[in-house]
């Protein structure tokens, strides 16, 4: 995924001119796309804001290159990689294997709301279930936020201890195939505050359900930051493929919330082919005059200097 690319489709999606310093509303706090493969393979950085590395770690506990290999990123070109955490024994609780984790992110602790974003593919034969754990910001049982399967083709969020599942009735229990994920909450809200989205490689995203968690601000969270498992053990692995995992967020209102828009135009940035920096800057003419006209259809009463410049 290219992140650059992500900022000017989400620019696209919430209608801000380019021009403006903020090319988007909500704030893209952390970015794994799992393509930089630093530390001998045993890191992946963030190219969000925040940049906190992850440390790739097997079943054992020991620092291992889990980059999949040449492809195996949603895109499926070479340079596209993914966290693989396929050697896990099992499925969640069925199971044991890997992680990727950090330690205490500041910038994610106490969010009063936020949006997860995310990829994952299973193997042929399990589906994703048994408590399998995909983000992971809770160390303890009433802190923080946690994505997970709550069972067999159901996504669960949990924040401070308490948590709503999605749907079951959705394709989150597809086999062998990349499935996008997205889960929004808003802790200024009290009820309808949380929505499950759901997509793939050829589907636009699209609601799978609203729910009701009115936990308020997400408590902050010393333990760390983990995809793929729960912190610092070996107990709830996701077994299979996880790419693009993306957590959007703020400390101070609801604007850490992603529109369905703004959700699909970062499930499209997603299946860009990588690598895509100098593709993506070569037509950035392109797509400034697309953002100009855009903003043009959308204020017809601009200055007859800022109608010149967009046409």
């Amino acid at each position: 995924m290219n992140t650059l690319h992500k900022t000017f489709l989400l620019a696209i999606a919430t209608g801000l001119p380019l021009m403006q310093g903020n090319l988007h509303a909500q704030t893209l706090i952390l970015d794994y796309d799992f393509n930089q493969v630093t530390g001998g393979g045993t890191t992946a950085p963030s190219t969000g804001g925040t940049t906190t590395s992850l440390n790739l770690y097997d079943s054992a506990g020991t620092l291992t290159n889990l980059h999949g290999a040449a492809g195996s990123g949603v895109s499926g070109n070479a340079g596209d990689l993914a966290f693989d955490n396929s050697a896990s024994t099992g499925m969640g609780s069925g199971g044991t294997g890997g992680r990727a984790q950090s330690g205490n992110i500041s910038a994610i602790n106490s969010l009063q709301s936020f949006t997860l974003t995310g990829w994952f593919k299973t193997g042929s034969t399990t589906a994703i279930g048994n408590n399998a754990f995909l983000i992971n910001n809770q160390s303890g049982t009433t802190d923080g936020f946690r994505l997970y399967s709550g069972s067999t083709g159901a996504l669960a969020l949990n924040v401070n201890g308490v948590a709503v599942a999605s749907s079951g009735a959705s394709t989150y229990a597809a086999t062998e195939a990349w499935v996008f994920f997205a889960v929004t909450y808003d802790g200024t809200l009290s009820s309808n505050n949380v929505k499950f989205y759901i997509g793939n490689t050829s589907t636009a995203t699209s609601l799978n359900v609203t729910r009701t968690l009115a936990q308020g601000t997400a408590s902050a969270n010393s333990g760390g930051f983990a995809v793929g498992n729960v912190l610092s053990s070996n107990i709830r692995p996701f077994d299979g493929y996880l790419d693009n995992i993306s957590v959007y967020g703020s400390q101070t209102d609801g604007s850490g919330v992603l529109s369905l828009a703004q959700i699909e135009s970062v499930r499209q940035a997603d299946l860009v082919p990588e690598p895509a920096n100098l593709a993506f800057l070569g037509c950035g003419a392109g797509l400034l005059a697309a953002i100009c006209r855009r903003r043009c259809a959308l204020q017809k009463t601009a200055s007859a200097q800022r109608q010149h410049f967009c046409l």
